[in-house]
């Protein structure tokens, strides 16, 4: 990946080194949720843009979150500042700082085949693998997007699928945070920019107390088979009573929706084209889930 950094270094030094990044757009506003079950505590974290500093001669912007949360052993509400990101870039590179140098977050110019690691991972550790490409619109705006492999250590499901502008959709900017070290930063709810506006589902944005990723079925929920062809199971011995389902193409866009009687019926996805997938499903006394779906040829 440092072929990438090596051009985006040489792009600047034609344009005085005073060159704002452009991967991100006036007024991003990021809102993620979070669910960390070690010490209880659900709620969500926005992350705007927060002006701009100067760094090893490149102008780089502060990207802020603040955690909005509720601790469920002390029942209490707070709100604390998470640690601040500094990324700069071109339209088809985001860089950011590891506090030492400016490493590859995402590589939005990438193609199937390309691989990445995360920022501020060493040899060995890791990669980010492009699986797929693709285009869509959202709101006007013509918006590439990338079906990424997260590489076998990954806390989250995989693959997921990385947009420009808006980050991945199962995690947070943070990768190596959001997705290696499982550190309670849930999928993307919500984002917004002077051009567009982001809905993932019907959760509200700054909702607190909601189980997006509830840790407590993180394990015992899986797809069956997986990948898969036409009919597909979920296997989860806490879900009871009337399950609804919806599965989600890598664009975000609900293609298939069903409430099941029972969660252990099998949901039929003959109509849909093979490729990747997200399947959701909520039932009456609020628990949720989300996991990935591979459908075959």
């Amino acid at each position: 990946m440092r072929r990438y950094i090596l051009a985006f270094l040489l792009s600047l030094s034609g344009a005085m080194l005073g060159f704002g990044q452009s991967w991100l757009q006036e007024g991003a506003t990021w809102y993620h949720a979070y669910a960390e079950g070690n010490s209880g505590v659900l709620g969500y974290v926005r992350t705007t843009l927060n002006g701009d500093t100067l760094l090893n001669g490149i102008m780089a912007q502060r990207l802020s979150g603040v955690l909005y949360g509720y601790s469920g052993q002390s029942q209490q509400y707070f709100t604390e500042e998470i640690t601040e990101l500094l990324t700069t870039g071109t339209p088809d590179l985001a860089l950011i700082w590891t506090g030492s140098e400016f490493d590859t977050l995402f590589h939005f110019g990438a193609i199937p085949g390309d691989r990445w690691q995360p920022p501020g991972a060493v040899s060995g550790d890791p990669e980010l693998a492009v699986l797929d490409t693709g285009h869509t619109s959202i709101d006007g705006a013509w918006l590439k997007y990338l079906v990424m492999d997260l590489g076998p250590l990954s806390s989250r499901p995989s693959p997921d699928t990385l947009f420009e502008r808006m980050g991945f959709l199962g995690g947070y900017l943070d990768v190596w945070s959001s997705y290696i070290l499982d550190g309670g930063f849930a999928p993307l709810r919500c984002y917004s920019d002077v051009d567009i506006s982001y809905t993932a589902d019907d959760t509200p944005c700054d909702m607190i107390l909601q189980l997006d990723v509830p840790r407590s079925l993180a394990q015992p929920i899986s797809l069956y088979p997986n990948p898969g062809s036409d009919n597909v199971w979920v296997n989860g011995a806490l879900l009871t009573g009337p399950l609804r389902t919806r599965v989600l193409d890598v664009r975000g866009l609900t293609v298939w929706e069903k409430t099941l009687s029972d969660p252990r019926m099998g949901l039929d996805l003959t109509e849909l084209a093979p490729g990747y997938y997200s399947i959701q499903g909520a039932t009456n006394t609020g628990l949720s889930f989300t996991a990935k779906w591979v459908k075959q040829e």
